[in-house]
């Protein structure tokens, strides 16, 4: 699991700052749409749209990287 979370910091160094950003707010530290679209000042469907890019990136990375890939199956 060490090694998965070391991967997944590389992973997140290939995206773009905005998109990391994006992604850790809502992912790692919880912040829910509307107080996520507070901090990046900007409307809530455009915070949900930059969510779901995020998280597409992430996902479609973390897909072909055989140590993160069961962590998706695992997600509800």
């Amino acid at each position: 699991s060490r090694a998965a979370v070391l991967r997944l910091y590389h992973l997140l160094d290939r995206i773009s700052d905005e998109r990391r950003a994006v992604w850790v707010l809502r992912f790692v530290e919880g912040l829910d749409p509307a107080e996520l679209s507070a901090v990046l000042g900007c409307s809530l469907a455009t915070t949900k749209r930059r969510v779901a890019d995020a998280a597409k990136r992430v996902t479609f990375l973390a897909a072909s990287d055989p140590l993160l890939a069961p962590y998706l199956q695992e997600a509800p």
